[in-house]
């Protein structure tokens, strides 16, 4: 028997299948590295605290105004009023806001996606927060990420959702 020895041509073949994989491994690892990216993560994550905060403050303060600044969905009168009535809801059940017992934020990326639980301590017992947020454009800033604003809220209380 006789050994075939692989041609220049064979070799070319192989080195450039090794060539695209590994070109096609790199650019997967670079876009995890991209997209899920710690950093990203982590600041949508205390940007959606910091709103989360913000939102606490406006409701314990009764200021319909500062839970408007934070959520998308509040700019004519009558969706203002809708939150206005939904919060009043929450308050009777709930009472005041005093804490965050803990929480579990879950960040997409591009445009940041955001879903957020929090199990709060309220004045009349504890319930779990739920909100989705996501980064709004504004103009004159068009096609530039602005800041996070609430899409939607809700919560339960001893497993049932308070109605909107």
């Amino acid at each position: 028997m006789t050994e075939r020895t692989p041609t220049t041509k064979q070799i070319a073949k192989w080195l450039g299948i090794l060539g695209l994989a590994y070109l096609a491994l790199f650019a997967s690892l670079w876009a995890y590295a991209h997209y899920s990216s710690s950093p990203f993560r982590e600041e949508k994550k205390r940007e959606t605290e910091d709103v989360v905060q913000r939102f606490h403050e406006g409701y314990n303060a009764r200021q319909i105004a500062r839970i408007c600044d934070e959520a998308l969905a509040c700019g004519s009168a009558d969706l203002r009023g809708v939150w206005d009535s939904y919060l009043n809801q929450v308050r009777d059940r709930a009472g005041s806001f005093r804490t965050i017992s803990s929480s579990s934020i879950q960040v997409s990326n591009e445009p940041a996606d955001v879903r957020a639980t929090f199990v709060s301590a309220f004045e009349k017992g504890e319930a779990t927060e739920f909100f989705i947020l996501h980064e709004v454009y504004e103009p004159p800033n068009d096609g530039i990420p602005g800041p996070l604003k609430i899409m939607a809220y809700r919560i339960e209380i001893n497993g049932k959702t308070i109605g909107r």
